[in-house]
């Protein structure tokens, strides 16, 4: 049975062979680059026509609801990502059954969970985007941003949850290939609904879900093929047992994801408070850069979680270290280079997104240089909690998700009400 599609015949064991370790891991560091470039182009997009269509508080806008909407990604984790990796490691042991069982409770909790969350969207809206977004200025866009979303959301999680277990069924190309039709089809939306219809904002999550909506259809395509190696078994998977199973292996990963959204109301919060919605402007951007810093690293870390999960269902250590020094070493050197380019042009980034005062370009310029210094302790924290999650050490890998939490945000209160609005940007 072909487990990685490589490009040469391999079976379900790939213990203690370096050319396949290695062969595995490039190919779906390359599958995980690919679609995290992809995944970024599309993001840019919406933030290009937003900016010179809508305005620059349009980016300013989505980045205030990253809280409401990074909180789905802590449900994906909790029911999709952990179970992936069950079924990683079940693969691993070649019990088909127990990986059969994980997925197909993992798809039909996501399904249930989010259809539930789209009905009852409306009752709890409102005192959502006043919670996440408390200027007036900005609130009504993000109030079209994300009540439409929320509504849509079934799409969007299901997407997610799909790609995980195609990719560790061992075809991680399958989801390169949803990804690239998801991002043309949201592309060809953003084109239509912003610039054309003027949506704005709606136009944007409409996009997303049209997008995500191709995406999940090609990727049930391939799950109900000859070439999956995964059954989805409605019966077998109805179980309070495996749900219980699924969840708690997806803890570290909803903690984790739950970092972000705590992280970034903080950062809101603070920005809003001492800066305004033209500091929100900049928070953006930062938040831009940050997130372009570590596609590199994500990959990596991605690639070591799906390869990592089988080598260690097989108990090969060896494999396991291999792994860990070859995409620790790719994320460093990528990690280097992006730092780089980014800190030397950072009024470009505010340029495409809108911005055209020449002094608040270059005051934006000044700004993301700080930021850029706070990109390698945030990479570094990133690659060891998906260490730590292979290894099954929930409470390194729960610390490591909070540690961001737990560094940030008393600082974020602190060192700006003592030294002055300015010093927000050093936070970072």
């Amino acid at each position: 049975m072909v487990l990685w599609d490589i490009g040469i015949e391999t079976t379900m064991s790939i213990t203690r062979n370096p050319y396949i370790v290695r062969k595995a891991m490039l190919a779906c560091i390359s599958a995980s680059l690919m679609n995290t470039l992809i995944h970024n182009i599309y993001q840019l997009m919406d933030g290009i026509l937003l900016g010179q269509f809508v305005g620059p508080d349009a980016l300013s806008a989505v980045y205030m609801a990253i809280p409401a909407t990074t909180i789905l990604n802590g449900l994906t984790g909790l029911l999709a990502a952990g179970a992936s990796i069950r079924t990683s490691v079940a693969l691993g042991k070649c019990e088909n059954d127990k990986a059969d069982e994980s997925y197909s409770m993992s798809v039909i909790s996501v399904v249930v969970v989010a259809v539930l969350i789209s009905v009852l969207s409306p009752l709890f809206m409102e005192g959502l985007i006043g919670f996440v977004c408390n200027n007036e200025r900005l609130y009504p866009m993000v109030y079209d941003y994300v009540s439409l979303l929320y509504h849509l959301i079934p799409v969007l999680l299901l997407s997610m949850a799909l790609s995980s277990f195609v990719s560790v069924s061992g075809n991680p190309r399958v989801c390169t290939k949803a990804l690239i039709a998801s991002v043309v089809m949201n592309c060809l939306g953003d084109v239509v609904f912003i610039p054309f219809l003027g949506l704005g904002l709606r136009g944007a999550a409409l996009s997303s879900a049209l997008g995500s909506a191709v995406g999940a259809l090609i990727l049930m395509r391939h799950l109900g093929s000859r070439l999956n190696v995964l059954t989805f078994r409605f019966r077998a998977a109805i179980r309070l047992r495996v749900l219980v199973k699924n969840m708690e292996r997806g803890v570290p990963f909803a903690v984790g994801n739950l970092g972000t959204p705590i992280l970034v109301l903080c950062i809101n919060t603070m920005v809003l408070k001492y800066l305004g919605a033209e500091g929100a402007f900049v928070s953006s951007c930062a938040m831009c850069t940050m997130y372009v810093c570590i596609i590199v690293v994500t990959c990596a870390a991605s690639a070591f979680g799906n390869v990592g999960s089988l080598l260690w269902g097989q108990d090969d250590v060896w494999g396991i270290h291999c792994l860990l020094r070859r995409c620790g070493g790719i994320s460093l050197v990528v990690l280097v280079i992006a730092f780089m380019l980014l800190a030397l042009r950072p009024d470009f980034i505010a340029l495409i997104f809108g911005e055209r005062g020449v002094a608040r370009l270059a005051s934006i310029a000044h700004d993301l240089r700080i930021v850029a210094f706070g990109l390698p302790g945030v990479c570094c924290t990133l690659f060891m909690y998906c260490v730590y999650v292979v290894q099954h050490r929930s409470f390194l890998s729960q610390l490591s998700a909070m540690a961001l939490i737990i560094a940030v945000v008393p600082s974020f209160v602190i060192i700006p009400a003592v030294f002055g609005a300015e010093w927000v940007w050093y936070v970072f």
